[in-house]
């Protein structure tokens, strides 16, 4: 459900096969899973038969915002609560590392910086925040810039960052459909639209809108406010664009008449004897059945990317050694991937240059928000993976503490709380930006 946020998923395919697959289904009698859904702040139940992302909205809700207020509010403030009391358990946490000499307490937040662009000067500028002190309460200095609006057109929320999100394209994109991310802007943006919608709703009967709200199909929708269409072009014909028909022109230059004389190839602009002499340009490696595309190696591979490289090898090989499966040697060492690449991309540092800062940094700001398949539980076996990784580098002389990667594992609970709750952040809320401020503290001081 959270990969499919602007999407309605039907029921029967998220809770019935894991009933199906539960160990507990028969043992004893449970609750109507209506009601584990509506008892679960992060989803919507729609019509008895959808289950939907928390954050999603029909055009009709949106209509009609305003409803869902209330309910926002009393849940924004219990959901505030629940943040507020995992900053003073993580405040402690790092207030104790401090005092075993782990850190000094500072951390440097380098993944925090922004780009701004300068449009007419066709330059950019990295603004860097100051290293901030994560052993002291920064709720009055959140609140101030909350009021002030910083977080409103702040990109701390994007996805932007490339190689931490599955490569796949959703079906509007497939058809050249760019999706609306963000219906309340879209609105904004276009009140004559607005306009022409909000009197095509008036337009219908109080039975047509009780149609229309349990429709559950596009075709439905379609045929209640089809019949409406024609009353509204009589009555107002500015609602509706004008359409000028054009002769469609091919992008090879050509018309469209047809030419009995033309072969096929020569219709659409080829030359056929060029067409049949036409070689494969790929380059296929010998030797292979079928063939495989050369892959190109990465030139720009960082040294620090490289150290990091050859280290995750080494562990991988040491648990091979030990007798360790290959997919739980592969599994821990991939768990390494996020933070070598983190470290590499915003300290130049390979792994063995870890440390307390930039490891809580990774995983209580960097990770929750920027990889897609994120979860509680990749979270605690992440940390797991650390613990590990780097009680193989000290046992081989390579760091000579790896106290930091211990404390970090201790705090595995709190690093999949974060990841909890912010999956019940809904970006429609009003409170989103303090919420989502107050939750990634300090780093959004």
């Amino acid at each position: 459900i959270t990969r499919n946020r602007s999407t309605l998923l039907p029921a029967d395919l998220i809770v019935l096969p894991i009933f199906a697959q539960a160990a507990w289904r028969t043992a004893y009698p449970g609750r109507p899973w209506q009601q584990l859904v509506t008892s679960d702040r992060r989803l919507r139940l729609l019509d008895d038969m959808y289950i939907a992302d928390r954050s999603f909205r029909r055009p009709l809700d949106l209509l009609t915002q305003g409803e869902d207020d209330d309910g926002w509010v009393e849940e924004d403030k219990e959901l505030l609560e629940e943040i507020n009391a995992l900053q003073a358990e993580l405040r402690a946490s790092r207030r104790e590392a401090a005092e075993r000499g782990l850190w000094d307490g500072m951390a440097p937040r380098a993944s925090t910086g922004q780009i701004v662009f300068d449009v007419r000067a066709g330059t950019s500028q990295l603004i860097q925040p100051a290293a901030v002190n994560m052993l002291l309460d920064h709720t009055e200095a959140i609140e101030a810039r909350v009021e002030r609006g910083d977080f409103a057109d702040a990109d701390w929320d994007d996805d932007s960052d490339g190689g931490f999100a599955p490569d796949f394209d959703a079906p509007d994109e497939m058809f050249g459909i760019e999706d609306i991310e963000d219906m309340q802007q879209f609105m904004n943006d276009n009140p004559a639209l607005v306009e022409a919608t909000q009197k095509l709703m008036s337009s219908l009967s109080t039975a047509e809108m009780a149609a229309l709200n349990d429709a559950e199909t596009p075709d439905q929708v379609q045929f209640i406010l089809t019949k409406h269409l024609n009353k509204l072009l009589g009555r107002e014909p500015e609602l509706f664009a004008e359409l000028t028909p054009e002769l469609v022109v091919t992008p090879n230059g050509h018309d469209l008449t047809y030419d009995p004389d033309l072969s096929d190839a020569e219709a659409q602009g080829y030359d056929q004897d060029a067409l049949l002499s036409i070689e494969g340009t790929a380059e296929w490696e010998d030797g292979t059945p079928g063939g495989e595309w050369e892959e190109d190696e990465d030139e720009d591979e960082s040294e620090a990317a490289t150290r990091s490289n050859d280290l995750m090898d080494q562990f991988y090989q040491a648990l091979i050694a030990q007798g360790k499966s290959e997919s739980t040697a592969a599994s821990r060492t991939g768990d390494l991937w996020l933070y070598a690449d983190f470290l590499a991309n915003y300290y130049d540092r390979s792994l063995s240059e870890g440390d307390y800062a930039t490891l809580d940094e990774c995983m209580f700001f960097f990770y929750p928000r920027k990889v897609l398949n994120n979860s509680p539980r990749a979270a605690r076996e992440m940390c797991t993976s650390f613990k590990q990784f780097y009680a193989y580098l000290r046992a081989e002389g390579i760091v000579s503490d790896d106290g930091f990667a211990q404390a970090i594992w201790r705090r595995r609970d709190q690093a999949a709380r974060v990841i909890d709750l912010y999956d019940q952040l809904d970006g429609d809320s009003p409170q989103f930006e303090r919420l989502f401020a107050h939750l990634f503290a300090p780093y959004t001081a």
